[in-house]
C-alpha cells in the first residue's frame, strides 16, 4: 500500500463520494494500494468519474 495516511485517504474517500456514493471508499481502498502518492491517487480517482465538469470539480477539491 502507498504511503498515504489515514486523513488523505479520508479526504479521498469523502470527496469522491460526492459522485459516486458509498462505492467511493472501496474505489480509494483499491486504487491506494497501486498508487505512490496522494497526487497519484487523485488523478486515478478522477479517472473514475465519467462526467468531464464532474471530473473536474473532484481534481479542484483535491488540490493541495
Amino acid at each position: 500500500m502507498a504511503r498515504l495516511t489515514t486523513e488523505e485517504l479520508e479526504r479521498a474517500r469523502k470527496a469522491l463520494a460526492e459522485y459516486m456514493g458509498p462505492m467511493a471508499a472501496v474505489i480509494v481502498k483499491q486504487t491506494a494500494r497501486r498508487v505512490r502518492s496522494f497526487e497519484e491517487l487523485r488523478d486515478a480517482l478522477a479517472a473514475e468519474i465519467s462526467d468531464e465538469r464532474s471530473r473536474q470539480e473532484f481534481l479542484k477539491g483535491l488540490r493541495a
